[in-house]
This record gives structure tokens, sequence and C-alpha cells, in this order.
């Protein structure tokens, strides 16, 4: 019994970290079961990203994965707006409205690329009257960075044979002599753009005028492609000049805190940036929501600037386990509270027949006279007594006042029976009762 007691606390002790383990994991922010991810053109930077860097992050959490390819930043914000979509790429200046998308993080900068055939007579936005131009997939990005550009330059949708090509069907048209130039706004590691401008048919002209756009809005910015950066050192064979604009990665605003949190340690505390060579991003945090056009999630570390990256998500996992632990303990002290309820009443209820068995005595001596048979009740009754103080701690024995009567009775008695004991030995007449 006693070693039961020493091992009790240690067991329920153990009991409490099991279950607030148990509780911590059935209360913390979860990842979805399933998170579906709308990207842009087959062989663009946004289905890279989505298909090397979010899909396997999701797989290894045991995340159902689903990556659709899409005209683009429009309707991608048209599938977030629907709740079709959990992810989506979007890219700035490229219009459209929704109050329910918030921004994960800007994830690199967009170049628009203006592509014609090597061997072409056009050198610059103004020499594409009359030709046939693709001004990028309906809906994405590219075509209403496109059109902006062409009407900054006095060019109407009149002036030219608008094409609205995917990039591989862009790619197509070239190769079959379809069209004359193209716009493509995306980012320099694009594979299809770099193998397209890798054939050496074809050569990027500047976009002029970045500086006088911006201020017309705000999302596109002056930005240069650096000579060689499509590789061989000459591609592009010299710096030039054209629009940047950021690209976004955007979720709802009722997007499950577990996605939240996770997307915030994927993209701020892990190696994903460097791994996808997003440079501007894994060198400067703050690239991530300056200039951005959607708000942050209002659980997004990134608004609580003075709580560094990553102590939400801990504040919100542990938050599980505090809470269970904290229903645990008091469960755990109700618990004992009715333990040591029914304890102390079977300690009463015993106490009880103890009074019945003294009181037994007591009546019992009135009619004894032997002195033999008196030493007999009298060790019963300290017997009794014994065995009830056995079962009293100390500091039960000062706070009970059944158990104090109990002693004064069982005095009385003892006392009763040394006196006749007395009075039988020394006297040959009965002391009264």
């Amino acid at each position: 019994m006693h070693i039961l007691r020493a091992v009790f606390p240690f067991i329920i002790a153990g009991l409490i970290i099991i279950a607030g383990a148990y509780a911590y994991q059935k209360i913390r922010p979860k990842l979805p079961k399933r998170v579906v991810i709308k990207t842009a053109s087959l062989g663009g930077v946004y289905h890279q990203i989505a298909e090397n860097g979010l899909k396997p992050f999701f797989k290894q959490r045991g995340v159902k994965v689903v990556v659709e390819s899409t005209n683009g930043s429009l309707e991608n914000l048209d599938y977030l707006e629907k709740g079709e979509a959990d992810l989506v790429f979007f890219q700035s200046g490229s219009g459209g409205k929704s109050q329910r998308a918030r921004v994960v993080s800007a994830l690199f900068t967009e170049y628009t690329l203006f592509i014609v055939p090597k061997n072409s007579k056009i050198h610059s936005v103004k020499d594409l009257r009359g030709k046939r131009v693709d001004v990028g997939a309906p809906g994405s990005g590219s075509e209403i960075i496109s059109w902006l550009l062409l009407e900054h330059n006095g060019i109407t949708r009149n002036d030219i044979t608008p094409h609205l090509l995917k990039f591989r069907e862009m790619v197509e048209a070239f190769e079959q002599n379809l069209i004359d130039a193209a716009f493509a706004t995306e980012g320099l590691n694009s594979v299809i753009i770099r193998d397209l401008l890798r054939t050496g048919k074809y050569r990027l002209l500047p976009v002029e005028g970045a500086k006088a756009m911006q201020d017309l809005n705000m999302a596109v910015a002056p930005v240069t492609i650096a000579a060689g950066v499509f590789g061989h050192n000459t591609i592009p064979p010299a710096d030039l000049p054209t629009l940047g604009l950021k690209s976004l990665l955007l979720y709802r605003d009722d997007a499950p805190l577990g996605l939240v949190f996770a997307l915030d340690d994927l993209i701020f505390n892990s190696n994903f940036t460097r791994d996808l060579g997003l440079r501007e991003l894994a060198e400067n945090e703050d690239f991530s929501t300056h200039n951005v056009e959607f708000p942050l999630h209002k659980w997004t570390p990134q608004r609580w600037k003075r709580i560094p990256i990553g102590t939400l998500s801990a504040i919100a996992e542990t938050s599980g386990f505090i809470i269970g632990l904290i229903t645990l303990l008091t469960g755990y002290w109700v618990l004992r509270f009715r333990v040591l309820k029914h304890a102390w009443q079977r300690q009463k209820d015993k106490l009880d027949e103890y009074f019945l068995e003294v009181m037994k005595i007591e009546a019992a001596q009135k009619t004894v006279e032997d002195p033999k048979a008196l030493r007999l009740l009298l060790r019963q009754v300290t017997d009794c007594k014994h065995r009830v103080l056995q079962q009293y701690t100390a500091e039960q024995f000062q706070g009970d006042f059944g158990l104090m009567v109990f002693i004064l009775e069982c005095y009385s008695v003892a006392t009763k029976l040394q006196l006749k004991m007395l009075f039988y030995q020394d006297h040959n007449f009965s002391p009264p009762v």
C-alpha cells in the first residue's frame, strides 16, 4: 500500500504527459488533407515551383497535392475567389479584384521578354504595327502587361494581329512561322524560354519606357536583363532594359491555420528559396511583402514584425498541448477530490463501526466483576483505539472532530474499566456502575 502511494504521483504524471501529447496532436493546427494549386502554362516558372517545391513539401506531410495548369493570373484569381483552389500564382499588375485573396509571399521578379526571330526586321515595340504578335494566354498576367505595353507605345488592338498563346503554343507558333513576335512576362529561370532562346533562332529586344509605365502602374518597375543570363554568355549579348513585376503566391483569407504556418516555415525557414533559385527572396525577406496588391493573412507571422518568423507557429502549436495539459490537470484534481471524498467516507464509516464496538464494551462492563475479564475488555478498547490511529495521519488527526470524540470515548471507557479493576482487586464490594 505504501509503495502504491509513493508511485501513484509518478503514474499520474506519466498519464498527464501522454494524454497531453495526444491532446496536442489533436488540437494543434493541421494541414488540410488535400491542396489544389493553380499555376499557369506548362513549362513556366509557376509550374516549376509548384511541381519541384510545393508538391514535394506537402506530399512529405501526407497531403494529397493537385497541380493544375491554367491560362494564368486572372483565371487563378477567379478559382481562388470561388474556393476551387487553395494556392494560386498571380502576377503583379495583372489587375483583377478579390476580397478573399491573401498574400503568402512574393516569390521572384518576372521580366517582360520581347522575343523576335533572329533575322527579324523588328527592332522596337513601335515596329509591331501590322505584325502577328503573341500577347500571352487569355486572362494571364502576360496578356495584361502586353496590352499595357503596346498601348503605352501607341499601338492599339487594331494595329496588330493578336495571338493569345500559352508558352508551348508560342514556341510551336514560332516554329511554324505563325507569329512575328511575342511578349512573355516570366521568370528568368523558365525552362521553356531558356530552351527557346538557346536554339539560336531568336533574340531578345529591349523594352523602353518602363519608368513612365511605373508612374501609371505601381506594380511595374524598370529592371535589367543581364547579359548572358540565358546561357552561353551571349543570350542576350548585352544588358537589356525591360519591365519587371513580382510574382505572388496567394491563398484565401479563410486558409487553414496549419496551411498558413506550414507555408511560412517552408518559405522563410528552409532551403526552399535557394533550391528553387528564388534569389531575391532568399537574400531579403522584405521582398516578400513590399509593394504587393493584396493584404497578408491575419495570422501570418509576417504581420507581427516584433515577433520573429516562426514564433507564432510555435505558440499556436504548443497551445494545443497547454490546453490539453490544463484540462488533464483539472480532471486529475477533480478525480483526486472524488477519490479522497470516497476514502474519507469509507474512513468515517469504519470509525462508526469502531464507535459501536467501544460502546458495546462499555455496555458489557456494567455486569462484569472479575478483574481478569475487565482487563480483557480494557485490552479490547486499547486494541480498537490503536487500529483507528493506524489509519489516520497526524494532519487528519488534528482536523477530524469525529476522531477526537472517538479517542475521548475510548479514554472514558478505559478509565471506567481501570477503576473497576482497582476496586475489585482491593475491596470485596462492587463500585457503582
